[in-house]
């Protein structure tokens, strides 16, 4: 069994996610943003964006309609990409 990975990104009209396993791209557009929402909060492995912590997780917390992304109850772990990154070098 492979754990799950999926790298995504939260746009205007998109939310676009990348299976690091298959190589598969899914965008989902519109209102299909909840279902691609929906997949990262389920998803048991590790979802990873670039400023999620800032940004991404609070436009998937108003697509599900959740408070506040603590309360998003995401499965897996988030890692993000900018916090990674300014460990090394700040600002980034």
């Amino acid at each position: 069994m492979t754990t799950e990975i999926l790298v995504f990104d939260v746009g205007v009209n998109i939310v676009g996610i990348l299976d690091l396993n298959t190589d598969r791209y899914t965008p989902y557009r519109g209102p299909d943003r909840v279902l691609g929402a929906r997949r990262l909060i389920e998803c048991k492995g590790t979802i990873v964006s670039f400023n999620g912590s800032n940004y991404d997780l609070k436009q998937l917390a108003k697509l599900v309609e959740v408070a506040e992304p603590k309360k998003l109850g995401v499965r897996g772990k988030h890692c993000d990409m900018l916090t990674v990154a300014s460990i090394d070098r700040w600002p980034p």
